[in-house]
């Protein structure tokens, strides 16, 4: 009888991105915002820091430094400070993965860019600080070499529906765009909305892959192939949903 291989998960790495300012870019606000443009202010005032992300304990869980069973003991409702913050023990890092705050995800967002003209415009010196923020960070730092210091200087906010400015709070860093080529200007799919969501989905599954690598120990090079099971689905303008995230993800590691 012919021994038939079995398949097994042998770990796992979970990654949390904070990036409050893009909120108002997801589907849904997105939707809710064209029917009352002042929910932009009232949602503004709800988003919470960085550090309450770290420390709110759901959130320490999902990166391994609570177990279920802790989290479970501590009082509800989760989200309402004190209960839900935890100062003394909370970290950026856990057994599963991290919490990255909304800088480095740009950055990171940044170095996923590999068209040209890239969809995330910065000007010469954003595009500087987004590289200093990944070379200072040690299980990032080779990706600092994808960004540039080099941009054109960014103009004043532009009113076309082709660019989303990015920004970490008063921090403008640049602009996303949307494919601006003339037989594309009418295509929903490729709108900067519908191609933010790409590059984040890439961005974001790359950093928990590079998580996994670094705590598995495993060489890129001996990886045959990855599979992304992600509910994203990106392509061309002919081919919606035909090509997934796997194949660039994988390169990016």
């Amino acid at each position: 009888m012919v021994a038939i291989p079995r398949v097994v998960i042998r770990n796992c790495a979970y990654c949390l991105c904070h990036v409050p300012n893009l909120v108002r870019y997801g589907s849904k606000p997105r939707r809710e915002i064209l029917r009352e443009p002042e929910l932009v202010q009232r949602l503004g005032a709800a988003l919470r820091p960085f550090t309450h992300a770290v420390a709110y304990a759901p959130n320490q869980t999902f990166i391994g430094n609570f177990s279920p069973e802790e989290l479970a003991a501590r009082p509800r409702p989760w989200y309402a400070p004190p209960s839900s913050l935890v100062p003394a023990i909370a970290q950026i890092q856990g057994r599963f993965g991290e919490i990255f705050d909304e800088q480095t995800f740009l950055a990171v967002l940044k170095a996923a860019d590999v068209l040209t003209p890239p969809l995330f415009a910065t000007s010469a010196a954003m595009a500087e600080k987004l590289r200093t923020t990944l070379a200072g960070h040690p299980l990032l730092n080779d990706w600092s070499a994808a960004i540039a210091a080099t941009g054109s200087e960014i103009e004043a906010p532009s009113s076309s529906a082709n660019s989303l400015p990015l920004a970490e709070g008063t921090t403008l860093y640049g602009y996303f765009h949307g494919d601006e080529r003339a037989d594309a200007k009418d295509d929903q799919n490729l709108s900067p909305y519908e191609l933010l969501e790409n590059l984040a989905a890439k961005a974001s599954a790359a950093l928990a892959l590079k998580w996994l690598l670094h705590r598995e120990k495993i060489d890129p090079e001996g990886i045959d192939f990855v599979i992304s099971c992600g509910e994203e689905a990106c392509g061309d303008r002919y081919q919606r949903g035909g090509g997934g995230l796997a194949k660039a993800i994988g390169e990016m590691c």
